[in-house]
Order: C-alpha cells, then sequence, then structure tokens
C-alpha cells in the first residue's frame, strides 16, 4: 500500500502523459497533497528511473478538474495549443445569481467547454435549462462527449478553435 502522494509519483513515471495527469488532478483535487509537494518528492529522489517525467506530468496539471474526463478534454486542448483555459468558471448574471458553473472556459471570449458522460443524461433538462441560460448572456457552450473526444478528437478541437476564431471576430 501506499500513500497518495507516491502513488501520483510513480504514476507520473510510469503512465503516458495524459493518464498521469489524471491521476494527480484527482489526488490533488481530493486534497491528498499539492502540486508543489508532488515536485518536492520527486526532486528528493533524483536517481529514480524516469523521475524526470513527473515535472512535465506536474506542471499540466490542475487541481480544479473535477473529473478524469475533464482531464483528458483540458489537455486535449492545452496541447493543442489553445491557451487561456479555466477549469470549473463560475458565471453570474448581472444580479449576482449564479447562472452555472462550466467545466472548461475561455473567459475572455465567453466560450464553455463541457464534457458529458453518460449519467448527464440523468440531468439532461437541467443542463439544457443551464446552458439557455449561458447562451442568453452570449456565451457559445461546445458540449464534448467521450465518443467525441476518443473518435475524432481533431474534430472537438476544430470546434473549440472556430467559436474562439468566431468571438474575437
Amino acid at each position: 500500500m501506499t500513500t497518495p502522494l507516491r502513488t501520483a509519483f510513480d504514476c507520473a513515471r510510469w503512465l503516458p502523459l495524459v493518464e498521469a495527469v489524471v491521476v494527480i488532478d484527482a489526488l490533488s483535487h481530493a486534497g491528498y497533497f499539492a502540486v508543489e509537494e508532488l515536485l518536492a518528492f520527486a526532486a528528493a529522489h533524483p536517481g529514480w528511473r524516469w523521475v524526470t517525467r513527473v515535472a512535465r506530468a506536474a506542471a499540466l496539471a490542475d487541481a480544479r478538474s473535477e473529473s478524469p474526463m475533464e482531464s483528458r478534454l483540458r489537455l486535449l486542448l492545452v496541447r493543442a495549443g489553445l491557451t487561456g483555459l479555466q477549469p470549473q468558471l463560475n458565471v453570474f448574471a448581472s444580479d449576482g445569481r449564479l447562472v452555472g458553473r462550466l467545466d472548461l472556459a475561455f473567459e475572455a471570449w465567453k466560450v464553455a467547454v463541457e464534457y458529458d458522460g453518460a449519467w448527464h443524461w440523468r440531468q439532461r433538462r437541467q443542463d439544457d435549462r443551464r446552458r439557455d441560460a449561458l447562451r442568453r448572456l452570449g456565451w457559445t457552450v461546445i458540449v464534448v462527449s467521450a465518443e467525441d473526444y476518443y473518435n475524432d478528437p481533431a474534430g472537438v478541437v476544430r470546434r473549440v478553435r472556430e467559436a474562439l476564431a468566431d468571438a474575437a471576430a
């Protein structure tokens, strides 16, 4: 049995980059450690095999990520060169009322990227109402499924790039 910190350290060394970041995101989101602690642990073990991979995964990690697929989707966009992406952005109406919390957002351009897993179908109407309210505030909302991510990742990136270009125009 290992600690969450040691588990993240080992996963960052041995897993492919995206999956390593998924593990770091999940464990740091759960409050088991801060990314800085992971980096310090790696620095304390300089001769260990593939220890240099830890810093690369840690640099891409974000404890705000709330699911493995949100982490994977964020990394798809970041690795495609899209910058300015913010996880878990709260959007408020002019009266201060919370309209919604976005999985991923390009706030300056009002472009949201939401991941919908299979369980989202149980709350579909609630999600639709929230997204309609966001659109009334000028947001473009792109919804991505596992099928989109795994079968057409280039299409996901293209849709986001097009939305950003439209927003900038």
